[in-house]
C-alpha cells in the first residue's frame, strides 16, 4: 500500500512538472509570436477629426509636432544620431513642450534598408539593426514618452520629391501595398495617430481633375479605403497640391507653395468615412521662396486674404485642419519673422492649432531648425513663437465647472458654474467639450449664459464622482 502511493505520488509529481514546463514552453512561443508581429490591435484608441478637433477615444487631443527628416534621404534614418543619442533627443522634444512627431520616409526606408550616419558608440542598441527596426523602435519609445507618431511618405526615391505620388518605375499600386504593410506594422502602437499620405505633390498633380492618373483627391481615396480597412482607428491626413488643374486656377491669383493649394475640397471633397480626413496644408514664407505678394507694400497684413483663399476658408465649413509644415529661419528683422508671427496670429484667430513645424533638424538648409547646428542647443525664440499655439490650444478647449446644457429658443445655452457650486449635488471632478462643427461662444456674463453662436453638434463628455447614471450627456442640433 505505501509503496502504491508512493509510486502514484512520483507519477503525479511527474506529470505535474511536465504541465508547468509544456505550459512554459508554449508561454515562451506565445510571447516570441507576439514580439515577431509587434503589438495586437486590441487596445488601440480610435481617433476621429470632426469640426476642428482630433479626438483620441472622443477626448480632445492637440498635435503640437515637428518633423524630424532623415529617413527619406539616403541615409535611411532619422539625422542627427552622429552627435546624439536617439533616445536623448526624443526625450529633448518633450522636454521642449511638443507631444508629436512627423517622420517622412522613402520607400527604401521602410523595406529594411542599411542605414548610414549613425554613431554607435552613442547609440550601440541601434547596431545591426535596418532602417525599418529603428523606425519600430523609435515609435516604441515615443508611445513610452507620450509622444504622437504620424507617418509621411515624403517620396518614392529617397533624396528626391517627385510630383506625383507614383513613378514609372515604382506605380501606385506598390505605394499602397507600402502603406497597407504600415497599417499593419505600426497600426498596433497607440501613439501612431495616422498617415500623411503624401508629401507635397506639385506639378502634375491637381485636384479634381477627375484622371486617376493625376487627381491627387481620388488617390487619396483609394489609398485612405486600403489603409483604413487595416487601420481604422487612423487619421488621414490630406495636403493641398501647387495647381488644382481646374478652373479654380483661374480665380487663384497668388501662387501657392507645395502642398498648400485646398480650394478644390470646397467642390471635391475627399469621400472617406465621417472624421477620418485631416487636411494639412503646407505653408512657407520667404526664407523658403520669395514669393511675389512677399514684396506687397502691405505685407505681412495682406497674407491672411491668401491664406484663407488657399486654405483657411475651410475651418468655416466645419473641416478639421492641421498645419502640416510650416518653418524658416525666423531671424529678428527678417522678412520671415513677419511671416511666422502673422501666421501665428492668423492661426489663432482661426482655431488652428495643431501643426508640425519644419524641422527638429538644424541641418535644413532653407529653414534650420529647433535645434542648432550642435544638435543640443535651441533656436529659444523658435520654440517660444510656437508657444502661442501651444498656449491659444490649451486656454480655448476647456470650459471649468460647466455644470449643465440645456436647449432654448433654437439655440444652445450653457449655464456655467463658478467656485464651489455645485446645483444638483454633482461634483465636476473633469469636464471636455468635443466641438463637432466649430461653434464660436459669446460670453454674456460672468456667471450668466454663454450662447453658441449658430446651429451645431456637438458632445458634451464629462466625469463626475457620482455613477455615470447620475449625469447624463446632452446633444443635439438647433
Amino acid at each position: 500500500m505505501g509503496m502504491r502511493l508512493r509510486s502514484s505520488l512520483r507519477r503525479g509529481w511527474s506529470l505535474l512538472i511536465a504541465y508547468i514546463l509544456l505550459s512554459t514552453l508554449l508561454l515562451a512561443v506565445s510571447l516570441s509570436e507576439v514580439s515577431s508581429k509587434g503589438r495586437t490591435f486590441d487596445r488601440v484608441p480610435f481617433y476621429e477629426a470632426r469640426g476642428g478637433v482630433i479626438c483620441r477615444d472622443g477626448r480632445p487631443i492637440n498635435l503640437f509636432g515637428l518633423s524630424w527628416f532623415g529617413f527619406e534621404t539616403c541615409d535611411y534614418v532619422v539625422h542627427g544620431l552622429w552627435a546624439r543619442n536617439w533616445r536623448e533627443l526624443l526625450r529633448q522634444v518633450k522636454e521642449l513642450g511638443f507631444n508629436a512627431i512627423r517622420i517622412p520616409f522613402c520607400a527604401a526606408s521602410i523595406h529594411g534598408a542599411e542605414p548610414a550616419g549613425i554613431d554607435y558608440e552613442l547609440n550601440p542598441d541601434l547596431e545591426g539593426l535596418n532602417s525599418l527596426e529603428i523606425m519600430e523602435k523609435m515609435i516604441a519609445e515615443a508611445e513610452e514618452l507620450g509622444i504622437y507618431i504620424v507617418l509621411d511618405y515624403h517620396c518614392v526615391h529617397c533624396g528626391s520629391l517627385e510630383e506625383l505620388w507614383y513613378t514609372d518605375d515604382y506605380p501606385e499600386e506598390n505605394v499602397i501595398e507600402d502603406w497597407v504593410f504600415l497599417a499593419e506594422r505600426f497600426g498596433r502602437y497607440s501613439n501612431v495617430v495616422g498617415a500623411d499620405i503624401r508629401c507635397e505633390p506639385h506639378g502634375e498633380a491637381g485636384w479634381g481633375t477627375g484622371d486617376p492618373s493625376n487627381d491627387f483627391r481620388l488617390y487619396v481615396e483609394r489609398v485612405g479605403e486600403a489603409i483604413l480597412e487595416k487601420a481604422p482607428h487612423w487619421l488621414i491626413l490630406v495636403e493641398g497640391v501647387e495647381y488644382t488643374h481646374t478652373k479654380l486656377d483661374d480665380e487663384n491669383p497668388y501662387p501657392c507653395f507645395w502642398g498648400e493649394n485646398l480650394m478644390g475640397v470646397g467642390e471635391d471633397p475627399v469621400r472617406l468615412p465621417e472624421g477620418k480626413v485631416v487636411y494639412a496644408p503646407h505653408v512657407f514664407g520667404p526664407d523658403v521662396y520669395m514669393q511675389s505678394y512677399f514684396e506687397d507694400p502691405e505685407f505681412p497684413d495682406n497674407m491672411p486674404e491668401i491664406w484663407e483663399l488657399h486654405w483657411g476658408y475651410l475651418v468655416d465649413r466645419g473641416y478639421t485642419l492641421v498645419v502640416g509644415s510650416f518653418g524658416g529661419r525666423y531671424r529678428e528683422g527678417s522678412l520671415d519673422r513677419l511671416w511666422h508671427d502673422k501666421l501665428v496670429e492668423y492661426l489663432i484667430d482661426k482655431g488652428v492649432c495643431n501643426f508640425f513645424y519644419w524641422c527638429l533638424n538644424p541641418n535644413s538648409d532653407d529653414t534650420g531648425g529647433i535645434l542648432l547646428d550642435d544638435w543640443r542647443s535651441v533656436d529659444w525664440d523658435k520654440v517660444y513663437m510656437l508657444r502661442r499655439l501651444i498656449d491659444a490650444a490649451k486656454n480655448g478647449y476647456t470650459l471649468s465647472n460647466l455644470e449643465s446644457l440645456f436647449v432654448s429658443g433654437g439655440v444652445f445655452n450653457a449655464t456655467i458654474v463658478y467656485g464651489d457650486s455645485r446645483p444638483h449635488g454633482l461634483s465636476t471632478a473633469l469636464v471636455q467639450w468635443t466641438w463637432w462643427e466649430g461653434p464660436v461662444l459669446h460670453k454674456r456674463s460672468l456667471h450668466g449664459l454663454w450662447k453658441l453662436s449658430r446651429g451645431t453638434c456637438w458632445i458634451l463628455r464629462c466625469t463626475t464622482s457620482r455613477s455615470a447614471s447620475s449625469y447624463q450627456s446632452i446633444g443635439g442640433r438647433s
